[in-house]
């Protein structure tokens, strides 16, 4: 979660002084979740060309509820 969150806070920075978009950045940590529950739902999220025009941190609120979601959702479908 530190890691995602530096980079988010790092995106934020270089659109507000330069202009970049997120996307740009947010390529470079698409494997930072591999292998864990709902990682295949938060890339999702951080690949969805519909949504470069929100904010990073925006996007990841997204992600993380993506990835939870997705999570709970597993859980739900084991037997008892």
């Amino acid at each position: 979660d530190a890691v995602e969150n530096a980079m988010v806070e790092y995106m934020d920075r270089r659109r507000r002084s330069h202009g970049d978009p997120w996307s740009r950045i947010a390529r470079h940590m698409i494997g930072l979740r591999n292998g864990e529950p709902g990682a295949r739902r938060w890339r999702q999220v951080w690949s969805d060309h519909r949504l470069k025009d929100e904010p990073a941190s925006a996007v990841s609120q997204r992600a993380r509820a993506a990835m939870a979601g997705s999570t709970e959702a597993r859980d739900a479908a084991l037997p008892a």
